[in-house]
């Protein structure tokens, strides 16, 4: 249940769930849906299950093609400025962590990489936006994969209209704009990991359709280069888009896998240890 509500910038929205005035940490949750939507189930259900280990959650809308206009990931990533700078104003000296799925990953990644770089723009003191750490689940991280889609076998040959059109969608949500032509280095969020980068928990699937796993493994190799902690857990099986694997976020009964379910003990476990 949403306790507090704060309309942003050009229409995104910060949610604080019930169980957002505990005294524990701070966790902003960004859901996935490729920039061009909102995810339902990365959404409110993570924070209800989070809000139960003694996290103040907070969900935010940011902007996406189908919410707001302008939008695209630069768009995004001013809303998670405004929304850190707002949770910062009103809880001092409390541990934020950001929490994101799919794109909401990319975009908890971007902060993670350009936090000290707001802070300058906005002349704010040190440390204002910076972020105790991020925990990405199943991140895109670079795009790449999602971009090869219909290269890799004769399946995805068969279903390349399919694949053209979602891939038109992600450029679109990505850019804000149609029919452009995309550097995708622009959103590599592995090649940006600098000195500045806030460690992090990362967890994908094998099975992944979307997510390349050996992506994960190089954004802990950039880290590591500078001395920044990074764990990653990469489960055997599991689709693309589990959340929580459980009940209380799948669709249906294929979205439940009790091993990957685990990822939420683990990620609280790390996050309290360095709050």
């Amino acid at each position: 249940m949403i306790e507090e509500e704060y309309t942003l910038n050009n229409g995104a929205i910060l949610q604080m769930f019930e169980g957002g005035k505990n005294d524990g940490p701070i966790l902003l949750i960004t859901p996935g849906g490729g920039y061009f939507t909102l995810t339902d189930n990365e959404g409110t259900c993570v924070a209800e299950k989070f809000s139960e280990y003694g996290f103040r959650s907070f969900v935010l809308r940011y902007a996406t093609v189908e919410t707001q206009n302008p939008c695209g990931a630069k768009i995004a990533l001013e809303d998670m400025t405004v929304a850190m700078k707002l949770i910062r104003e009103k809880y001092i000296d409390v541990p934020v962590f950001l929490m994101g799925f799919s794109a909401g990953g990319h975009l908890c990644a971007s902060f993670a990489n350009t936090w000290r770089k707001k802070e300058e723009e906005l002349e704010l003191p040190y440390g204002t936006l910076k972020p105790s750490g991020t925990v990405l689940c199943y991140p895109a991280l670079s795009f790449e994969k999602i971009f090869h889609l219909n290269e890799e076998d004769d399946l995805r040959k068969n279903m390349k209209k399919k694949i053209i059109a979602f891939q038109n969608l992600v450029r679109k949500g990505l850019s804000g704009k149609e029919n452009v032509v995309i550097d995708w280095d622009e959103y590599n969020e592995i090649q940006k990991v600098n000195s500045d980068t806030v460690a992090s928990f990362v967890w994908g699937t094998m099975e992944d359709e979307l997510i390349a796993p050996e992506t994960l493994y190089q954004y802990q190799a950039a880290l590591h280069k500078f001395g920044t902690e990074c764990v990653v857990t990469l489960f055997e099986s599991g689709a693309h888009g589990l959340s929580l694997a459980t009940k209380q976020s799948a669709y249906n009964d294929t979205m439940i896998n009790d091993d990957v379910a685990t990822w939420v003990e683990a990620a609280v476990k790390w996050m309290k240890g360095i709050a």
